[in-house]
Formats: C-alpha cells, sequence, structure tokens
C-alpha cells in the first residue's frame, strides 16, 4: 500500500554536540530500537547501527544522537536525545559498520555517584538544590517549575549513593516528580500537581516552546 503523500513518513537522525548544539544530519545507513521505563534509573536506551564511509562516521563519543520521526507536511517530532556507548566496528573494504547502545541524558546521574557521605538539614531549599547538583554535573538546560519549598526533615546518603536517587529524593520531598530528561534533552524538574499559576499555561512543543516552567541555561 502506498501512503498519500500527505502521511509520508521517515526517520531522520540528527547529531548533536554534548551541549546541545546542532551538528547536522547523520549521512550513512542508520536504523535504531528504543525502549524505556519511567522504573529504570535511566528513563530510555537502546541500539543504534551505521554503516558508512570512515569519513563519514560520527564522533560517537562526543556526540548526541536525536532521532526524528518525520512527517511530510504534517511536521516533525524527537523520539529521544541520547548518548552513544560501547561502539562495535566492524572494517569491510570500502565501508564500517557499527553498532552502539543508547542510553537518554539520565544517563549523567545514574554514572555519578557521592565520593562522600551527603547530609541536608531541614529548611533546605530543595529546587534550587537539584538545579545546583545538575549544574555541577555540567548539565545546564534545565525546565524548571520554581519553588520556594524546603525540606521539611532532614535527608542524608552514604558513599557511592547515585546522583538520580540524591535528586529524586530530594524532589520526591516536596512533591516533584522523578528527575527526568524530555525527548530533546532538556531536564524536567516539575511539581505532581501543578499550581493554579501554572496549570493556565499552554504547553507547546519544542523548539518553538517549552513545557511550563522557566527555561533555565545556565551556561548562557
Amino acid at each position: 500500500m502506498t501512503l498519500p503523500a500527505s502521511r509520508r513518513e521517515r526517520l531522520r537522525y540528527d547529531v548533536l554536540s554534548l551541549g546541545l548544539a546542532d551538528l547536522g544530519t547523520m549521512a550513512g545507513q542508520v536504523s535504531c530500537s528504543l525502549e524505556g521505563s519511567i522504573f529504570d534509573s535511566i528513563r530510555t536506551g537502546g541500539t543504534l547501527s551505521w554503516s558508512g564511509d570512515d569519513d563519514l562516521m560520527p564522533d560517537w563519543r562526543h556526540s548526541l544522537i536525536r532521532p526524528m520521526y518525520v512527517v511530510q507536511d504534517q511536521g516533525e517530532w524527537p523520539l529521544g536525545t541520547l548518548y552513544c556507548r560501547a561502539p562495535r566496528l566492524v572494517r569491510k573494504p570500502g565501508s564500517i559498520s557499527v553498532s552502539v547502545q543508547l542510553f537518554d541524558r539520565t544517563l549523567v546521574t545514574a554514572e555519578s555517584r557521592l565520593t562522600q557521605p551527603l547530609a541536608l538539614p531541614v529548611g533546605t531549599p530543595a529546587v534550587s538544590t537539584v538545579v545546583a547538583r545538575l549544574a555541577a554535573l555540567g548539565e545546564t538546560a534545565v525546565s524548571v517549575v520554581p519553588s520556594s519549598a524546603t525540606l521539611a526533615a532532614a535527608l542524608s546518603w552514604d558513599a557511592g549513593t547515585t546522583e538520580t536517587k540524591v535528586c529524586n529524593d530530594i524532589l520526591s520531598a516536596v512533591g516533584y516528580w522523578s528527575l527526568h530528561v524530555d525527548d530533546w534533552g532538556i531536564w524536567q524538574i516539575a511539581p505532581t500537581c501543578y499550581p493554579l499559576s501554572v496549570r493556565s499555561l499552554s504547553p507547546s512543543p519544542r523548539p518553538d516552546g517549552h513545557p511550563p516552567g522557566r527555561l533555565v541555561d545556565l551556561a548562557g
């Protein structure tokens, strides 16, 4: 069956720097599979297969891949903004085939662990503390629904605890969702129940807009 022109679909693979700067579209033959769960510390993962000329191969370690679902004359939507890890190369005369593992940006907090015990006292501002901890990891593009809420009880963690758990414990203590990223690769810090002043906003898709909240780019 041939789809009408208005419903012709394809996938495009955009390449970005680790700072989310656009580096163009991936050349070569590409396919990928993705799966995700809100219960996993790394929300979305998968695999990508690529083949092409040596000089077309992305710098896997220093690039992000963003698969885009494109419908002709309708629009395009991201399926994730993903780190590439553990590339396996097979060289053939005139071409290279590569298989890489994909992980969304929650990989950063899942891999980062406390080097010493941490304790936060009663009265610690929760949301700004999480934003600051992300910034310390180099993660500066964060969409935040601001809050002045502070910790009603002290929290503590042992050395070796992941930043994912630290941040999620802080956010949970003030009624916020667990830390996650949207498909554009922007960290999301939002309450489980929006205040009325925020509910009245109408979210629009990126890159023309962003979800309710304030986009904080600490690098800018």
